[in-house]
């Protein structure tokens, strides 16, 4: 029987007992926001940071900030953050292991993803509900996979990183001891690979941006190498994801890498109804500053980019003279003639899309004309100087 729902409105969680048929701010007076008020999504209604789910006879639901999880009555009553993640910039989330389960068993210890927003380090906790949450990996790489065995106390994860193919570990409930038992692509360490590397940025707003560099094969200390920036949104997250050379895979992080390029991807920071503008003000700083590092040859950088990343690179090269170079796949060039086109698989129009989704311009064509038209590769395309 379904005791209690749950939806978000005005910033707020709300309750409504099906029973009686009240409703409640469930989340008012809580010292927090479980929506994510930093987004640069143009919707009125700022995304949440998401629900874990019930507990046992809907007594409370778990609740997403930014980094923690909160335990809260349903009718507002109580409410009790669970984690410490706030502390180290470290976010929190509850980790489904039972595809059958109807609710969170506050009972049994519950294990959480963890994941640093800035040092990208990643791993897996503990919690038993009424203590702290106990850390049981954390490392310098991509941790990802954990599940358990049906029958039994038994527990997989793999581990990976852009050098380090992955593999899967086995252990008890505890993790720690964990044994690796496999041992993917071991001709690797017969060839010239590259590693990854965060870089740290900011804007001239003074926002603070990181970006993912990954080395060429065989980097040579105190040579400079020519560079290839690959863009869409943001992209540091994945500093520790494993690539495997591939022909078709078109922007394979690998493939450039072993063909002697440095590639970074730095994120972007979209303002809004200034999308085009927002990429030149993030990437040009990202660029600056892998260029002050002595690795990279200034004269010989690259943009590649496709879709809404083709968008990026062919205002990059309209509006800028940072690149040797631009490469621009499936690209939105045209903001103005792009309101008037419909999506090629759905059929929807792209209206919606343009603003309140990627494009951000928040305003309809007729009401903000110059911002279409300052934000379009298309109209500077006189000025462009890169080919």
């Amino acid at each position: 029987m379904i005791r209690q729902m749950i939806y978000l409105q005005d910033d707020h969680y709300w309750t409504v007992n099906t029973a009686t048929r009240a409703v409640v701010n469930l989340t008012q007076s809580v010292q927090t926001s479980f929506v994510d008020r930093e987004s640069d999504a143009t919707i009125k209604q700022k995304p949440a940071f998401g629900i874990a789910g019930w507990t046992k006879n809907d007594e409370s639901v778990i609740l997403y900030d930014k980094f923690d999880l909160w335990q809260i009555a349903p009718d507002g009553s109580r409410a009790k953050r669970l984690t410490d993640g706030a502390a180290e910039q470290v976010r929190h989330r509850y980790l489904r292991l039972n595809p059958d389960e109807e609710w969170i068993d506050t009972d049994k210890p519950a294990y959480l993803s963890l994941f640093g927003v800035w040092s990208k380090k990643s791993g897996y906790a503990r919690l038993r509900f009424g203590a702290s949450a106990e850390r049981l990996v954390w490392l310098d790489k991509s941790v990802l996979r954990l599940a358990k065995a049906k029958d039994a106390e038994a527990y997989s994860y793999s581990i990976e990183d852009f050098d380090d193919s992955p593999d899967v570990f086995v252990g008890d409930a505890g993790l720690k001891e964990a044994k690796q038992v496999t041992k993917t692509n071991p001709f690797q360490s017969n060839y010239a690979w590259g590693r990854s590397e965060l870089v740290e940025y900011k804007t001239e707003r003074g926002e603070r941006l990181q970006g993912a560099l990954f080395y060429p094969a065989g980097y040579e200390p105190g040579r400079k190498y020519p560079m290839v920036v690959y863009l869409y949104e943001r992209l540091s997250d994945g500093l520790h994801r494993h690539s495997a050379p591939s022909e078709r895979d078109y922007y394979n992080v690998a493939a450039f890498t072993q063909q002697g390029y440095f590639l970074f991807q730095p994120d972007i920071r979209f303002q809004p109804r200034e999308p085009g503008r927002s990429v030149v003000a993030c990437v040009t700083p990202a660029v600056n500053k892998v260029v002050e590092m002595g690795l990279v040859d200034a004269r010989k950088v690259g943009v590649v980019g496709h879709s809404w990343g083709g968008f990026d690179a062919s205002y990059l090269a309209t509006h800028s003279e940072v690149f040797a170079a631009a490469v621009a796949g499936a690209a939105i060039t045209n903001l103005v003639s792009n309101y008037g086109s419909h999506h090629f698989s759905s059929g929807i129009a792209e209206t919606d899309h343009i603003e309140t989704g990627q494009q951000r311009m928040e305003a309809p064509l007729w009401e903000d004309l110059p911002a279409y038209i300052r934000n379009s590769a298309v109209y500077n395309v006189q000025n462009m100087k890169t080919p």
